[in-house]
C-alpha cells in the first residue's frame, strides 16, 4: 500500500501580535521530559482579536509543584487555590479565563512562531472580549429535520 508523506498539523506553530492577549484554559498533558525532569503543558486558545479566529497555543513546565515554580504562578493565574502539601486537580481549571503574554520566537525550521511567556490573572474585560470574539467564530447550531 502506498500512502503519500504529508506535514503534520497536529501541533500547530501559529504566529500572531506579540502582546498580552486573552486566553482561555482548554487542557493539560503530559510533555516529553526536558533536563530537569518530567514537564506538562497547559493548552489555551488566545483570543487576540475580535475578528480574526482564535489560535490555540501551548506552554510547557516542569512538573514539580512549589511555591517559587513557575507553574505554580501560572496556575493561580488560572484561579488554582494552592496549598504546600496539598494536592491539587488542574483539569477543575479548564474554561477559566486569564490573560497570556505573547512573544515571537524561532522554530527548528527557522519560521517565527508565538509561544507563550507568562500567564497572567484576567483583566476586567477579558470575560467580555472572549465572549465577543466567540461570536464571530461560533458554529450555527444544527437542526435536525424531521419528517
Amino acid at each position: 500500500m502506498k500512502i503519500k508523506a504529508v506535514e503534520s498539523n497536529g501541533f500547530e506553530k501559529p504566529h500572531i501580535s506579540e502582546g498580552l492577549h486573552h486566553a482561555e484554559f482548554i487542557s493539560i498533558s503530559d510533555a516529553p521530559d526536558g533536563k530537569f525532569g518530567a514537564r506538562i503543558a497547559l493548552d489555551f486558545v488566545v483570543y487576540y482579536s475580535k475578528t480574526e479566529k482564535p489560535v490555540k497555543i501551548g506552554r510547557v513546565f516542569g512538573k514539580k509543584l512549589t511555591p517559587k515554580a513557575q507553574l505554580w504562578e501560572a496556575l493561580e493565574s488560572i484561579g488554582a487555590k494552592l496549598e504546600v502539601g496539598k494536592e491539587f486537580d488542574v483539569s477543575t481549571l479548564i474554561g477559566n479565563r486569564c490573560r497570556v503574554m505573547i512573544e515571537d520566537y524561532k522554530s527548528n525550521e527557522g519560521k517565527v512562531v508565538s509561544g507563550i511567556t507568562k500567564i497572567k490573572t484576567p483583566g476586567e474585560d477579558t470575560d467580555a472580549f472572549i465572549e465577543d470574539a466567540k461570536i464571530n467564530f461560533e458554529q450555527p447550531p444544527k437542526t435536525d429535520i424531521v419528517s
